[in-house]
Parts: C-alpha cells; sequence; structure tokens
C-alpha cells in the first residue's frame, strides 16, 4: 500500500466512525456521500481484487462477519 493510500484508507476509517456516532440524518448522507468516493478513490488506486483483499484480511483480523445476500 503506498503513502497515498495509506492516508486514504485512514480517512476512511475516520469517516465511518463520524457516521456510527452522527444522529443527523442529513449530516449522516453527507458523510454516507464522502465515504463512498474516497472508498472508489482507493478502490481503483489498489485495484479492485488487492482492495477486496485488504478488506477481507481486516475482516478476518477483527473477527468481522458479513451478512450474504440470500
Amino acid at each position: 500500500m503506498t503513502e497515498n493510500q495509506r492516508i486514504l484508507f485512514s480517512e476512511i476509517l475516520i469517516l465511518h466512525l463520524e457516521f456510527n456516532l452522527e444522529e443527523d440524518g442529513i449530516k449522516k448522507w453527507n458523510l454516507v456521500k464522502e465515504l463512498r468516493k474516497k472508498k472508489i478513490k482507493l478502490r481503483r488506486s489498489m485495484g479492485v481484487a488487492e482492495y477486496e483483499r485488504l478488506l477481507a484480511k481486516g475482516r478476518e483480523a477483527y473477527g468481522i462477519k458479513i451478512k450474504k445476500k440470500v
């Protein structure tokens, strides 16, 4: 991961935390839009396969289970 990618990933984590703590619906909506832009930028920078691998490793490290769509 490059330095720019690390910075972008850190920004994503901070936005995600802000989103979870925010109670105002309009502010949450704006955070979601910004979060989406940064995730897309990181995915394009890293490549889809590497981005997905990063997410999978993070979920595994923290024991996060994703819900499968039926």
